[in-house]
């Protein structure tokens, strides 16, 4: 039997030029606690990032989220600001 989607480890792809310019034109301590966060987000499935009390992230309707994605998400109130797609499941 398949795996349930959100049993699945989080994938990042950070492939955006918006991402990566801004992650690239933050101080050190914002693109290392950035580094951090996005090692962190990489050991998770996706049940645990969605209740991680130390992410605080927001669902994006006004975009159409990708092929295969239920939803966009938005991870919020951190220096560099990023968006990834939520698996179907």
């Amino acid at each position: 039997m398949a795996a349930n989607s959100s049993d699945q480890l989080v994938w990042l792809n950070l492939n955006n030029p918006v991402f990566q310019s801004n992650l690239l034109n933050v101080q050190k301590p914002e693109r290392n606690a950035t580094g951090e966060t996005l090692s962190k987000m990489r050991k998770l499935n996706w049940n645990q990032l969605f209740w991680d009390s130390g992410l605080k992230w927001e669902t994006i309707s006004s975009v159409k989220p990708p092929k295969g994605s239920d939803a966009i998400l938005l991870i919020a109130n951190h220096p560099v600001e990023a968006s990834y797609g939520l698996p179907r499941g």
